[in-house]
């Protein structure tokens, strides 16, 4: 009996570390990663004399170095590349040049670039390491290293405010978000019979999708007029505007935002040759 009790524990021992293996395994597979996939060098290519004149630059590109980073997130429901809270603590070549403290332009200067990117199905994003200085020559690699923050989410809440009256001071509250109307009328531009702008000090970055729905109940097709944002220490204001396809004095206004949105740190270390 003693060998067949033995050979039994030993079944279940191995049972149990290929269940722990197995269940390891799968949350790797869930764990977001960040690896290098571009490379780019522009060195200063040719000025000419004649002040004003274009030149020739390499690629058409401002002189710099530039390094594309994929962010996997295969849990899903990436939302938002947050690159001002990210933060890069190294980005040099393999002969110590330090990139990052590389003197740019205003819109040239070493760190993240502007711009991230986010797949259509929430799953990866994309963003760069700029900087205006050049790799020392014989340098053969870029070592990158630091934290992308992200926020993301998976469940939304819609929120249903009938009758909103579509005129300047009118003030409702979706989520946590207050909004004020300040401008209903004629676009500044463009042909559609009206544009609505709403202003807000609080963060945004929940509201999923903003539907405006007639007298009829039927959807008003609308686009985004553009967002404008603005920081003073912890004053936030932010300003977006509707265009809508119909003109109406008022609608109902569905609005849908995220409620289990949440902010991951990724820690990331990349070297980048020209195999990548």
């Amino acid at each position: 009996m003693k060998p067949v009790l033995s050979v039994v524990c030993v079944g279940v021992l191995v049972a149990g570390l290929l269940a722990a293996g197995q269940a390891k395994g799968a949350a790797a597979a869930d764990a977001p990663t960040v690896q290098a996939c571009g490379l780019r060098v522009v060195g200063d290519g040719y000025k000419e004399e004649k002040p004003g004149a274009p030149g020739i630059r390499p690629f058409n590109w401002s002189r710099g170095t530039t390094v594309a980073l994929l962010v996997n997130f295969p849990g899903g429901g990436v939302l938002e590349l947050d690159t001002k809270a990210s933060k890069l603590d190294k980005f040099a070549d393999d002969k110590g040049t330090d990139l990052l403290k590389a003197a740019g332009s205003t819109f040239n200067k070493s760190g993240f670039g502007t711009w991230p990117k986010i797949s259509k199905d929430s799953k990866a994003a994309m963003l760069e390491l700029v900087s205006a200085g050049l790799p020392a020559k014989g340098a053969t690699e870029i070592v990158a290293s630091g934290t992308v923050v992200l926020k993301s989410a998976t469940q939304k809440k819609t929120t249903v405010l009938k009758d909103v009256a579509l005129k300047a001071g009118t003030k409702f509250t979706a989520g946590n978000v207050p909004f004020e109307i300040t401008k209903a009328g004629k676009p500044s531009w463009g042909s559609d019979p009206l544009q609505v702008s709403v202003k807000t000090n609080a963060d945004m970055s929940g509201i999923a999708s903003v539907r405006f729905l007639g007298p009829d109940g039927k959807e008003i097709p609308s686009r985004s007029g553009g967002t404008w944002r603005s920081r003073s220490g912890r004053f936030l204001s932010i300003s977006k505007s509707y265009v809508l396809k119909k003109k109406v004095d008022s609608a109902t206004i569905e609005i849908e935002h995220w409620t289990d949105m949440k902010q991951t740190d990724i820690p990331f270390s990349v070297t980048v040759s020209l195999g990548l």
